[in-house]
């Protein structure tokens, strides 16, 4: 991941701008570590907002849930789901797939799309 981030940096910082496709590739490098490294995942998604402007949608989150359901990690794909929701994001069929996985996490998408 280290050769990931630094080619990253070098081409961004100087010649290309980034979108969302491009920072998912590191979510899913960071979030593909035993144990995933998850304060990677965070400073990577505030660079992604902060710096660069890009707004997460679903195929960020969903690389997120991913993760989550990978490592049966219900309370962190929880706070996901929150955290989409909060953000106006609408699940796609994707979405929907990728925590058919985990029935705590479909129950609780389901449970949070009625209420919203």
């Amino acid at each position: 991941m280290a050769l990931a981030q630094s080619v990253f940096d070098e081409l961004f910082a100087e010649f290309l701008t980034p979108d969302e496709v491009s920072f998912v590739v590191l979510l899913r490098g960071y979030g593909g570590k035993t144990p995933p490294e998850w304060s990677k995942v965070d400073s990577t998604l505030t660079i992604m907002e902060t710096q660069f402007g890009v707004v997460p949608t679903a195929i960020s989150f969903n690389a997120l849930l991913e993760i989550c359901c990978r490592t049966n990690d219900l309370e962190r794909g929880q706070d996901v789901i929150d955290r989409m929701i909060s953000n106006g994001v609408v699940p796609d069929e994707f979405t929907e797939q990728i925590v058919a996985k985990k029935r705590a996490l479909r129950s609780y998408l389901k449970k949070s799309l009625d209420v919203a």
